[in-house]
């Protein structure tokens, strides 16, 4: 990000690279849903897996999902994202490039969500995220937002 300019360059960077991760679900009858997804992608300066936006070296999102009764879900979810890095570029005159790195903060969210079928056309549903109410930086300089709520009417065709 150039200050002065107000101009965002995103370096090339070579994304071939490692991706390891291990994912697991549970589910009993049509009560309960447990799923987890891990992945590990190691990350350099001029090279990485890009599993996410932010190139994020260790992945986790874990979800439990009841439904007490057949219309109603209710979710709780938290997802880490860490050590997150964003690099940059400078070409030198000489056709050699500078490349540099900044490690944002990690990433460590608890949401909540609940859901209702009215019928089978409508259902309303209400999220609640970021419970813990951290801040953190999506992107170098453009912060996440802090806890809210969204609410909102489904509609299936």
């Amino acid at each position: 990000f150039s200050p002065t300019s107000g101009q965002i360059s995103y370096a090339d960077i070579d994304l071939n690279g490692l991706k390891v991760g291990l994912q697991l679900g549970y589910h009993y009858g049509s009560l309960v849903d447990f799923s987890a997804k891990y992945a590990f992608t190691p990350q350099s300066e001029d090279s990485g897996y890009a599993a996410d936006d932010n190139r994020a070296e260790h992945n986790l999102d874990a979800t439990v999902n009841v439904r007490p009764i057949s219309k109603l879900n209710i979710g709780i979810g938290y997802r880490l994202r860490a050590l997150r890095t964003v690099s940059s570029v400078n070409n030198a005159a000489d056709g050699s490039k500078d490349y540099s790195s900044k490690l944002l903060s990690n990433i460590s969210n608890i949401n909540l969500s609940a859901s209702y079928q009215i019928n089978d056309l409508i259902s309303v549903f209400c999220q609640a995220n970021n419970l813990l109410n951290r801040e953190y930086e999506l992107y170098d300089g453009i912060p996440a937002q802090k806890f809210n709520i969204l609410g909102g009417v489904g509609l299936t065709f």
